[in-house]
């Protein structure tokens, strides 16, 4: 089976986070109901998905999938700067798709980020 765009709903909710330094965020026990693509744009910190620890920093990008539970913290003096949006697409779709990468071309990434 071969999926297209038109397999991808965008939700409402997505947006761009400048995290305060007390930043904290915990799923656990509420775990995602739909997809989740979360990149870092600046600053340090951790990612624990599913019990894996990651550290993330510029360039992080993860792909949250249904009932995954997340932890995250940064380092005060570098706090995250995050874009996420959340997305619905068919669960065999998610399968063909890793749960991190390190963007390495970040400018041609960003850019259509910010579209």
């Amino acid at each position: 089976m071969s999926f297209t765009v038109e397999d991808l709903r965008l939700t409402p909710s997505f947006g761009k986070v400048f995290c305060e330094p007390s930043w904290r965020w915990n799923t656990v026990g509420r775990p995602f109901d739909d997809y989740d693509l979360w990149y870092v744009w600046s600053g340090e910190g951790e990612v624990i998905l599913n019990g894996v620890h990651r550290p993330v920093s510029a360039g992080s990008c993860f792909l949250f999938r249904p009932g995954d539970e997340t932890v995250g913290r940064h380092d005060e003096r570098s706090p995250l700067t995050i874009s996420y949006i959340h997305f619905q697409m068919p669960l065999e779709a998610s399968c063909h798709y890793p749960f991190y990468h390190q963007i390495k071309d970040r400018l041609t990434f960003e850019t259509y980020m910010t579209r």
